[in-house]
């Protein structure tokens, strides 16, 4: 393993460590999400729709693609694609029901700003890795080069899906 790679998953063990330390005294501070049934149940739909989504996906590329997509593209590549695309079903489904966020909780509009600066964030590594090179690297696209598109790809979508139920709700109210 190259240094790249470890400093990457060293950087999102630490980054993950980090927020579960932060949420923890959040939650013994102010007492955990809670959920009613309605959310509950939309919730277990959307991960079983995620789950399937990814199977799918995952069973799909296994067995039509991945001679094929090998040539083109680094096998680690497409399966955190298709995480990611399984974990916007999730995402996706509970926003546009109204179950992503808890009724004790707080619709912050500071959200969108955070999703807004992720997506700047990955899209200037992305745009470093087009000026290095390294997107593509022996005829393919790599891994490293290419996981900053998939993470752009992924914000700009959950950002889009956030922002779109915001005017959704907004209209609704008037």
């Amino acid at each position: 393993m190259d240094a790249y790679r470890i400093g990457l998953m060293s950087g999102f063990l630490g980054t993950l460590v980090l927020l579960v330390v932060v949420m923890s005294l959040k939650r013994k501070r102010q007492g955990g999400v809670a959920y009613d049934e309605r959310q509950a149940a939309i919730r277990g739909r959307g991960y079983k729709y995620a789950y399937v989504t990814a199977g799918l996906l995952t069973s799909v590329y296994a067995v039509c693609f991945e001679g094929i997509a090998e040539r083109f593209i680094e096998p680690g590549l497409v399966l955190v694609a298709i995480l990611f695309l399984s974990g916007l079903v999730l995402s996706g489904y509970c926003i546009l029901k109204d179950a992503y966020w808890g009724y004790n909780q707080h619709r912050h509009k500071g959200m969108i700003v955070c999703w807004g600066a992720l997506v700047i964030f990955f899209l200037a590594q992305a745009i470093s890795k087009i000026m290095d090179g390294k997107v593509i690297e022996n005829g393919r696209i790599s891994f490293d080069g290419g996981l900053p598109f998939v993470m752009v790809a992924f914000f700009l979508v959950f950002l889009c899906m956030q922002g779109l139920k915001l005017i959704i709700d907004k209209r609704g109210a008037e």
